[in-house]
């Protein structure tokens, strides 16, 4: 089971179509299948569980305001429509070229915005003007994050960049 974890799991974490990961089975012995579960039956950790905490809280920290444990933090807004209690909107995600970004409680203002890769890379960095939009036509096909920052808050979105079609 560790094995397959260190060989699969990045894989799949990595991967630019991969919005999250699932894990059916967390208990040993309260599943169909011997072998799978993450925990002990007496609630122990499990070889691949303790190597799953110590690869995911390895991953650069890229400013979560919820970050902690092992969780990421990370908003997943994929699509045009927001969800209860999202603070930004970002439009369109997956996106080719360039994204809108708004901030549905407050204007724009003084609002700054990153984009990091996958590895905590600073790409490109700026203040949303009156349009909030930001070309990203020069990234390549892969997940990236936008840090948006206004006066009262800090939020990281996972992004997406598709890749280009002539269709």
């Amino acid at each position: 089971q560790l094995n397959s974890f260190k060989n699969i799991f990045p894989v799949y974490w990595n991967h630019p179509a991969v919005a999250g990961i699932t894990l059916w089975g967390y208990i040993e012995g309260r599943t169909w299948s011997k072998g799978t579960g993450l925990l002990n039956s007496n609630r122990t950790k499990r070889s691949a569980m303790l190597w799953l905490e110590d690869y995911v809280s390895s991953l650069p920290n890229l400013g979560y305001p919820h970050g902690g444990g092992v969780g990421t933090g990370i908003e997943d807004v994929l699509g045009n429509e927001g969800f209860d209690g999202q603070k930004w909107t970002v439009s369109p995600n997956p996106f080719s070229s360039q994204i809108k970004v708004k901030n549905i409680f407050d204007a724009n203002q003084n609002a700054k915005y990153q984009v990091l890769n996958i590895n905590g890379q600073l790409l490109a960095e700026g203040l949303l003007d009156e349009q909030a939009l930001i070309s990203l036509d020069y990234l390549v096909a892969g997940v990236y994050f936008l840090r948006l920052e206004n006066n009262k808050e800090l939020s990281t979105i996972k992004l997406i960049k598709k890749k280009f079609s002539y269709l």
